[in-house]
């Protein structure tokens, strides 16, 4: 019937008992907090507000919504408590409901979330946020959260709270960082796993945290928010950095090393040769001395090492420490009497005449090949010879055509002024470009049988070492303006791959300029790889993506599409959560 009132007015669709059961009481959820857990696994988490007309009830910790346990028979989600009669259809009953267990607490100041992709994330501790616990993504405003202390969850920003990455699967993919090493030194030395070592100096704070500059370039180590080291390129690039520095234990502060001697006068004693060096300004951040005839450079780069001049540190010969001595030191005292200011400068004088040559590979033809690699102390027995550094574009030998290329370009480089080079380069030229040419051959032999088998090409390898050596820098502009880690460009796959992902690009990638950075989101399902940034994008809706942008390079780069794409998904957005609409009488009504 309609209503106690009206006895005599009833539903004609009520057909008789065929239509009725009986209902079991619900179970009663008897605990503080409550999840529920939607159709398509979206999660809600209820923590109790008392009662509700005399009903147990639970409210949503993240907005207005109430779960209501209706006269302790049937449990019912409300928009709000304004609105006891307005329940949500998709709520299926009980059996969505658990009781939640509290997430532990993470009382620590990095803590590290590991998604099931497999990329890091970490967050350092900030103020609280809407009164509860959390953490700021270090390179982004994503931020971890600890809602009400109950539950983490990650947020894109602060001016976003009721979103959330549903990649975040809860405590178990966090964890607490142990304390990074601090390194408090004016000068750090990175080792790369290959050997190659840098030399940094302190510089002001980056964003606020220490930070220390290459004596030689642009690239900067960086103590990224006092959270983790990176070694970023510049300045102006502080979200890329070289995959292949490998973490503070490949630090090491040089301090004691650098401010080793402390003199106006510094000998340096090889067998049975002395060269004299006098105290002058600081080069590159480190003490330094000049031999007083030919102008040879004593200073500190990694180790202690000796250049031709300063014009030409490029070149060096290391030193070891015990060749080394202020002049007056008990070093000296115990020196051979015999030792005079004139041989010392006569063996200075001489030095240059056999520069950048290597003795042991000469032949009777003409002067030595020179050779890339760092002379040893044994060499000086027969003249002092410089070697190109590793951080400035040192020749790498590969096969005896590169060789043979080094060699006469050096040679021309260096001494196109000794007639004897010069008349042997002309002798010698046919032979040599023969050899070089002889590569040639040696492709297309190769390439009809890997052709014809589908293998690798040995010659050309899809790895780093057809690129450049590890921890170099490769220019990534025509004008030579910017440089980048080459490791950044050692991504490999088939023409075909390749110009699948340039088309999903545009399909799939959706970006937007806000406050100075780049925004970025990949709307499919599957990674896409673009060229110019350092990571991948992963398929994820939800999830943006950012680096700052002083430069522009988000409109250079990125097609038009992308930004229209993002254009459209904000329309959309603001349609769904703004717009209602409703069709009566044949007209379709819009609030």
């Amino acid at each position: 019937i309609a209503s106690e009132s009206q006895p005599d007015v009833y539903y004609p669709s009520f057909q008789g008992p065929s239509q009725l059961q009986c209902v079991e009481r619900a179970p009663h959820f008897d605990c503080d907090d409550i999840i529920y857990t939607a159709d398509n696994g979206a999660t809600q988490w209820f923590t109790r507000r008392g009662t509700l007309q005399g009903s147990p009830a639970w409210r949503d910790i993240l907005g207005d919504n109430v779960l209501w346990f209706v006269s302790e028979r049937e449990y019912r989600i409300i928009p709000s408590e304004a609105k006891l009669t307005t329940f949500y259809t998709n709520f299926e009953g009980p059996s969505q409901l658990e009781c939640a267990h509290v997430h532990p607490r993470m009382d620590c100041d990095i803590v590290v979330w590991t998604p099931e992709s497999g990329s890091e994330t970490k967050f350092k501790r900030r103020s609280p946020f809407q009164g509860s616990p959390a953490w700021k993504d270090i390179s982004s405003d994503m931020i971890l959260w600890f809602v009400e202390e109950k539950m983490y969850r990650v947020i894109p920003s602060e001016s976003q709270p009721d979103r959330f990455y549903p990649s975040f699967k809860g405590p178990a993919q966090l964890q607490c960082q142990a304390a990074v090493q601090r390194f408090d030194c004016d000068h750090v030395i990175w080792t790369t796993a290959d050997g190659h070592t840098r030399r940094y100096m302190r510089r002001a704070p980056l964003q606020g945290s220490p930070a220390w500059k290459h004596v030689m370039g642009d690239d900067i180590l960086w103590f990224a928010h006092e959270a983790e080291y990176r070694i970023i390129p510049s300045e102006s690039h502080p979200n890329r950095f070289f995959t292949s520095f490998e973490g503070p234990a490949q630090l090491k502060c040089a301090d004691e090393q650098v401010s080793r001697f402390d003199c106006n006068e510094v000998l340096w004693t090889n067998k049975k040769q002395q060269y004299r060096f006098l105290r002058r300004s600081q080069f590159l951040g480190s003490p330094a001395w000049t031999e007083s005839r030919q102008g040879m450079l004593l200073w500190f780069n990694t180790e202690w090492t000796i250049s031709p001049s300063e014009k030409d540190i490029q070149r060096y010969f290391p030193l070891k420490l015990e060749q080394l001595a202020c002049v007056g030191s008990a070093l000296l005292q115990e020196e051979d009497n015999d030792v005079s200011e004139s041989r010392i400068n006569s063996s200075s004088a001489a030095m240059f005449d056999i520069t950048m040559v290597d003795e042991r590979t000469s032949s009777k033809s003409g002067p030595a090949l020179v050779s890339d690699r760092t002379l040893s102390v044994e060499d000086l027995e027969e003249g002092l010879g410089f070697t190109d550094s590793v951080q400035h574009e040192a020749v790498h030998l590969r096969s005896e055509a590169d060789l043979a290329t080094s060699a006469l370009i050096e040679a021309v480089d260096d001494s196109v002024k000794n007639m004897e080079v010069a008349q042997w380069m002309g002798d010698e030229l046919g032979d040599r470009c023969a050899k070089m040419l002889s590569r040639l051959d040696d492709v297309r032999e190769q390439d009809g049988k890997l052709l014809a088998r589908s293998e690798a090409d040995p010659l050309f390898p899809p790895m780093l070492e057809s690129i450049a050596p590890p921890g170099f820098m490769c220019n990534s502009d025509q004008n030579r303006q910017q440089l980048e880690p080459c490791e950044r460009y050692n991504t490999w796959g088939s023409i075909a791959a390749t110009f699948k992902n340039a088309e999903d690009i545009p399909r799939c990638i959706a970006a937007a300029l806000r406050d100075g950075k780049c925004m970025m989101k990949n709307t499919c399902s599957r990674t896409i790889k673009v060229s110019w940034l350092s990571n991948p994008l992963k398929g994820d809706p939800i999830a943006v993506s950012s680096f700052p942008d002083p430069d522009g390079q988000c409109r250079k780069k990125f097609p038009e599409q992308v930004f229209a794409n993002w254009a459209a998904m904000e329309q959309e957005a603001d349609i769904a959560e703004c717009i209602a609409a409703a069709v009566k009488d044949g007209k379709c009504m819009m609030k």
